[in-house]
């Protein structure tokens, strides 16, 4: 059973999400985080800013995903970012929203899911699907179900 509520982040919840964002990219204003996220909600093709939330309500982690399609590998789940916060239990967290990810990228039968590396345009980057390949940044990992897998994505996250 997963400790944390991992769903769609509520249009609600925008601003209270906008400080974990800025770790990843502080030159992100406010303005900017809200438009982001309208567009990726809005989308006729899966895209989603999804929360990670405690027992409590408090948001421990953010990721935005978006389906992507692309001739050499397939469709894949396309993750531009993902920020967890969690002082006591990044790895539960971290698991519980890979665990997601990958039940989200099944459903919409994607192959493969892309956790993007971390650069300071990664934001911008992410709202032009034609600027981006699959090889070009990030880790690429097969929606098989493998348990290794998962556990060495976890491991590397530490």
């Amino acid at each position: 059973m997963s400790a944390y509520r991992i769903d769609r982040l509520d249009v609600e919840r925008i601003d209270q999400a906008y400080p974990f964002v800025t770790l990843l990219a502080p030159t992100l204003g406010l303005d900017s985080w809200r438009t982001l996220c309208e567009t990726v909600m809005n989308r006729e093709r899966v895209g989603e800013v999804i929360a990670a939330t405690n027992p409590l309500g408090y948001i421990q982690g953010i990721c935005v995903a978006a389906l992507r399609n692309d001739p050499a590998v397939g469709s894949f789940l396309d993750v531009p970012f993902i920020v967890i916060a969690s002082t006591a239990d990044e790895a539960g967290v971290i698991t519980d929203m890979l665990a997601y990810l990958k039940t989200l990228g099944r459903a919409e039968g994607c192959d493969n899911l892309r956790i993007w590396t971390t650069e300071e345009d990664s934001w911008r980057r992410c709202l032009h699907e034609h600027e981006l390949r699959p090889w070009d940044h990030g880790v690429l990992l097969p929606l098989s179900p493998t348990i290794a897998s998962d556990e060495r994505f976890v491991r590397s996250c530490r």
